[in-house]
């Protein structure tokens, strides 16, 4: 789930495209439009970071805060639209760093930390970062060389992969991607089924990456042994091909990228199915039904539109099983496995192809993007909260327990409000208004970033090594 590289203009996405600029953590990075987060459209905030500044002296009295009133904004008001409370970030109109007294929705701001993330990816057992600088960092479990180095070992503490200036990152089961800052699109770990773009098992694994296009905008490392990406708005896969979750009409392995859908904003990637967002509005899906992931009771061996879904849709999201859009007014429906309360507590059966709206949140809550992991969904909502539902065996929730629950919890312990969200097979990480990484869950093998191989059942702050 990324931006594309440039916007695709829709008057539904209007609202989004607002949340969206004021929400991002862009005052940590040289060139704002780099940014990279999981939303459907892409910003152009046109911000310059300043440097650091001796936030000891600094007047914050006279600061010009741009702000937008949804609620009243002839341009974009709606009488369905709750008021939402969108949090300040670093690079909101007019702000240099500094300090400033709050966001904008009660919670203290301060810029110019020396190490800001910008996005981060998480798969079954290992975590990646992107720096302001372009930097990546990666950690967790490394026993295919998915970190970027051969110490095969799980390696609990971010490490710097090597030869790698980045603008956008994301990472598969074993295996990690990014495009870099030249625009090439290289990926390197575990290769079994060519999904790093070389014919499999020749290398099975390597930690170099490996250039696949030359050009591209936008990286998906798939929920397991394939990949994903968008070049002037076409997608492209390639990897395993089984149950025909590259959407090229094959169940056959392909190492070679493969055209299977034009006008693409993002894409979201089960297991074994994978969905899109396409400049209409619209949502296609492609891959096994076995739990109606696709939205149909058949398996789609290519593209084909999600019928049961208005061409309205803002987000696109998805766990190995099951699937999630945002629609306007910022209402959330999901559809496919519900073994654990994946699908919300509106959802009294074990599968179902056709979308069902998640409720339980606060009132007056907007959800703005969501992300899901095997059996647990999590959501980004209005004022930066973030709730998570589904399964909780190994804290996926961030309540605190270890209860399943089917009522989206509200996820304790994050300081700073949420603009980006981010789930792995059975962990979370978000990105918050100060630009810091914050994790919970599964952490077997490290992929929490603490040092540490426990699970933690509240969120916790990821250090970087200065620049």
């Amino acid at each position: 789930m990324r931006l594309p590289g440039r916007l695709m203009a829709s008057h539904k996405l209007t609202l989004w495209l607002l949340l969206v600029v004021s929400l991002q953590p862009w005052g940590c990075i040289e060139d704002p439009a780099q940014i990279t987060t999981n939303f459907g459209v892409s910003p152009d905030a046109g911000v310059q970071d300043t440097g650091f500044k001796d936030v000891g002296s600094l007047d914050t009295a006279n600061l010009d805060v741009a702000e937008v009133d949804v609620a009243t904004d002839p341009d974009i008001a709606d009488a369905h639209t709750p008021d939402v409370c969108a949090p300040q970030s670093c690079a909101s109109a007019a702000l240099v760093c500094g300090t400033l007294a709050d966001d904008g929705c009660g919670q203290p701001l301060v810029c110019g930390q020396p190490t800001c993330v910008r996005d981060v990816s998480l798969g079954i057992r290992h975590s990646c970062a992107l720096l302001r600088d372009g930097a990546v960092y990666c950690w967790g479990d490394n026993l295919h060389f998915q970190l970027g180095n051969t110490n095969a070992e799980p390696q609990p503490l971010p490490t710097r992969v090597a030869n790698l200036w980045a603008e956008d990152i994301d990472v598969g089961h074993y295996h990690s991607c990014a495009l870099t800052t030249q625009g090439a699109l290289q990926c390197w770990g575990h290769n079994s089924r060519g999904q790093i773009g070389l014919p499999p098992e020749n290398p099975v694994q390597q930690a170099e990456g490996n250039e696949i296009l030359a050009s591209a905008e936008q990286i998906f490392a798939g929920f397991e042994d394939h990949s994903c990406a968008l070049a002037d708005s076409k997608l492209y896969c390639w990897g395993q091909g089984s149950l025909y979750r590259l959407g090229n009409n094959s169940t056959a392995d392909n190492h070679v990228p493969t055209h299977i859908l034009d006008d693409v904003l993002s894409v979201a990637s089960g297991q074994h199915h994978g969905c899109a967002l396409v400049s209409s509005g619209q949502i296609w899906c492609w891959g096994s039904a076995e739990y109606f992931q696709n939205g149909d009771a058949l398996g789609q061996p290519t593209p084909a539109l999600v019928a049961s879904l208005s061409d309205d849709n803002l987000h696109i999201g998805a766990g190995q099983d099951h699937s999630c859009v945002v629609k306007p007014a910022g209402r959330l429906w999901c559809w496919g496995r519900n073994n654990a309360g994946q699908l919300g507590p509106n959802a009294d059966v074990a599968r179902s192809a056709a979308p069902i709206e998640v409720t339980g949140f606060e009132p007056a809550t907007v959800i703005q993007q969501v992300d899901a992991g095997v059996a647990h969904t999590c959501a980004l909502g209005s004022h930066g909260k973030v709730w998570c539902w589904g399964r909780n065996n190994l804290f996926q929730l961030g309540d605190g327990t270890l209860e399943d629950s089917p009522v989206p919890k509200l996820v304790e312990d994050l300081p700073h409000p949420a603009v980006s969200l981010a789930s792995g097979w059975n962990h979370n990480c978000v990105i918050d208004t100060q630009a810091e990484l914050r994790c919970w869950g599964h952490n077997a093998y490290g992929q929490l970033g603490d040092g540490l191989l426990v699970n933690r059942e509240l969120a916790f702050k990821v250090e970087f090594p200065d620049p």
